[in-house]
């Protein structure tokens, strides 16, 4: 079964050499197994609705493919879970 969330549910993210390792939702800890793919989606720039985000699409320690991306336009970390796939 696959969950959709748009625009996604905020997550705390922790970073080992610059990617995620480990993230919380909804008080439960994940831990990043394997980093499968990842990319950046830039769009709007040329009119007032401009969408960057830093796109990870990952495997579990528990098994469970999600994916997960950082809003690079805002002024603090924001870091969402946008799908999961189990």
């Amino acid at each position: 079964m696959s969950y959709l969330w748009l625009p996604g549910i905020p997550i705390r993210v922790w970073l080992r050499y610059g990617v995620p390792n480990r993230f919380q939702w909804e008080r439960q800890s994940f831990f990043v197994a394997h980093i499968v793919d990842s990319w950046r989606v830039d769009t709007g720039w040329w009119r007032l609705e401009r969408r960057a985000c830093q796109y990870w699409q990952i495997t579990t320690t528990t098994r469970v493919l999600m994916v997960i991306y950082r809003d690079e336009l805002s002024l603090e970390p924001a870091w969402f879970l946008e799908q999961l796939v189990d």
